[in-house]
């Protein structure tokens, strides 16, 4: 049976080589895989589509963690070793919820529909991560490798800063996953984000602060249109 392992993207860096965060989290990765998958075959599936927020906007979550991935499966000393593994991008998700939805999607076009799969996240979304899988691939043994990789300000926000962020989110994934029209206003409202984010950033907004802010606002979608209107 082939080995299959997911994983979820952080962003979209402006060169991932440098990127101290992406670095550590991919190399852990890559580490992992390689203890299980040397010399079989593997296919290795990185989620995540067009979330930069540094303008023209382009590249992908998931095409910038397999560049990087290709860059290691290339050396000499791992090549023999990893040439049976098979790199897939769900490269269309613009949040973690996305990520499983349109995953699953690739699993069924893969035939890809029972068995196990390894799924790589942060620490700090483990749990939610686990009890998402449950519901979005029911037929499909889900193993939730949670790393704690970050080391930028949103790292450190306090336990339980952390607790209830993941506790709403959780909530909010459960219930959006009911139904496909609540799935599309979830879409919408992280294409929301997203214009937010890229508007604070050419505001001259460091992106950590950001996201502090559109998490701590009681109305986002109002919060959407007030800052995205604004001329800088």
């Amino acid at each position: 049976m082939t080995d299959v392992f997911a994983i979820l993207g952080y962003g979209v860096p402006k060169d991932i080589t440098t990127d101290e965060n992406y670095r550590t989290y991919l190399s852990i990765v890559f580490n992992h895989i390689y203890q299980e998958s040397a010399g079989k075959e593997a296919v290795i599936i990185p989620c995540g589509g067009k979330t930069s927020c540094v303008p023209p906007f382009t590249g992908t979550e998931a095409g910038a963690m397999i560049s990087y991935f290709r860059s290691l499966v290339k050396r000499p000393f791992v090549k023999e070793a990893t040439k049976r593994w098979k790199f897939i991008a769900e490269d269309r998700s613009i949040s973690s919820l996305e990520n499983f939805v349109f995953l699953s999607e690739i699993l069924v076009r893969e035939k890809i529909t029972k068995g196990r799969m390894t799924i790589f996240c942060d620490a700090t979304r483990a749990r939610r991560m686990k009890i998402v899988a449950r519901r979005v691939f029911p037929k499909v043994k889900c193993t939730i490798v949670g790393i704690d990789f970050d080391v930028s300000h949103a790292r450190y926000i306090g336990a339980e800063a952390i607790a209830k962020k993941e506790k709403v989110a959780l909530q909010e994934s459960l219930h959006v996953l009911s139904s496909p029209e609540l799935l599309m206003e979830h879409h919408q409202l992280f294409e929301g984000k997203l214009r937010f984010l890229r508007a604070r950033a050419k505001q001259g907004v460091a992106h950590p602060d950001a996201v502090a802010e559109w998490l701590k606002h009681p109305s986002k979608i109002e919060l959407v249109e007030s800052i995205t209107k604004k001329k800088k």
